[in-house]
């Protein structure tokens, strides 16, 4: 599975989170298996989002959506997004 996270600051995360909820159609029908939103203790407007796809070109298919762009700006991201893309290798929950 690949995994891939996206940084980014938002103007109110409120309204990001709403934004984000509203395109859950758009992540599942591009393949996504999980998602995971993580807020910084000391910045509540600096977002982490983890997601997992079946692999890179499905991920790069989902990130490459136009639809992407315009709706991560209607929701107040801030900055310039910073992407990672790794191989999850192991997975524990306790």
């Amino acid at each position: 599975m690949l995994v891939v996270t996206i940084t980014h600051p938002v103007e109110d995360y409120a309204r990001w989170k709403s934004a984000f909820d509203g395109f859950e159609v758009e992540r599942e029908a591009s393949g996504t298996k999980f998602e995971r939103v993580l807020q910084d203790v000391d910045d509540p407007n600096m977002v982490t989002v983890v997601m997992g796809f079946s692999d890179r070109a499905q991920a790069d298919s989902f990130l490459g959506l136009p639809a992407l762009k315009d709706a991560m700006q209607a929701a107040g991201v801030s900055g310039e997004p910073k992407f990672h893309f790794m191989n999850q290798v192991a997975s524990y929950d306790h």
